[in-house]
């Protein structure tokens, strides 16, 4: 590996930290997707300089550079701070229920993660309509699967206190059901995961391949996760696949 490896190897890193670039906009981005592609040793490098900062990388021709920290990454964000730029208020734990649930309501079924081609549409009406269900199931006495983790019955609490949306109010706030649902999904397409329905009136969005990507990291060690599953079925969430 020479000199100029090593300068591409940085560059195909650094690429990652721009979540909304494509490397069909950019020659430069291109070419060293290409090389990770086509090169084992090049590949081998960029996955080792990666892995000594924390993070596992998935390139893709056209999806580019999805890095994603490791638990113990200095570049991972804490979810605290994803907590308090979504929710600066008591409820902090509820953005990443409202996270866990639009990854849900984009990939109702496991085999949708495995279908680079599907591409999802997700709605605030559609995720507070889920999450409602959730909290209807259980108040129905259907929460057996949080009944021996009292932290995540309190996460249901927390969102069925929360303010259903004001009528003729000018502006969602994150009190509210879909306040804060807007606010994480505006949270997830400034990170290049989705992106807006064009037309649409701010509350629909379409899934990138780049969430895809971070949904199938995401889902394989979170408890709450499991929780959505176990408690509405596959067969209740809309297949909102365009």
């Amino acid at each position: 590996m020479t000199d100029t490896d090593l300068v591409d190897a940085g560059r195909l890193i650094g690429w990652g930290a721009r979540p909304k670039e494509r490397p069909a906009r950019h020659a430069d981005y291109t070419r060293l997707v290409k090389r990770y592609v086509e090169e084992a040793e090049f590949a081998y490098m960029c996955d080792r300089i990666a892995s000594g900062l924390g993070l596992a990388l998935t390139v893709d021709r056209d999806v580019g550079v999805v890095a994603v920290a490791e638990a113990e990454s200095p570049l991972r964000m804490p979810l605290s701070d994803f907590m308090r730029r979504a929710a600066p208020n008591s409820r902090r734990a509820l953005p990443g229920l409202v996270l866990l649930a639009v990854a849900r309501v984009a990939f109702p079924h496991p085999s949708h993660l495995d279908d680079p081609q599907r591409v999802a549409r997700i709605s605030v009406v559609g995720v507070v309509e889920y999450l409602n269900r959730i909290v209807e199931r259980v108040g129905e006495g259907g929460g057996d699967a949080v009944a021996d983790r009292p932290d995540d019955g309190e996460l249901w609490r927390s969102w069925d206190a929360l303010r259903h949306a004001r009528s003729h109010a000018e502006r969602a706030s994150p009190q509210e059901r879909a306040g804060l649902v807007k606010k994480v999904c505006n949270f997830l397409e400034e990170e290049g995961h989705l992106s807006a329905v064009s037309g649409d009136d701010g509350g629909t969005w379409r899934a990138t391949p780049r969430f895809r990507i971070a949904v199938t990291s995401m889902v394989e060690d979170s408890t709450v996760y499991a929780a959505l599953l176990t408690l509405v079925s596959g067969s209740e969430v809309e297949d909102n696949e365009t």
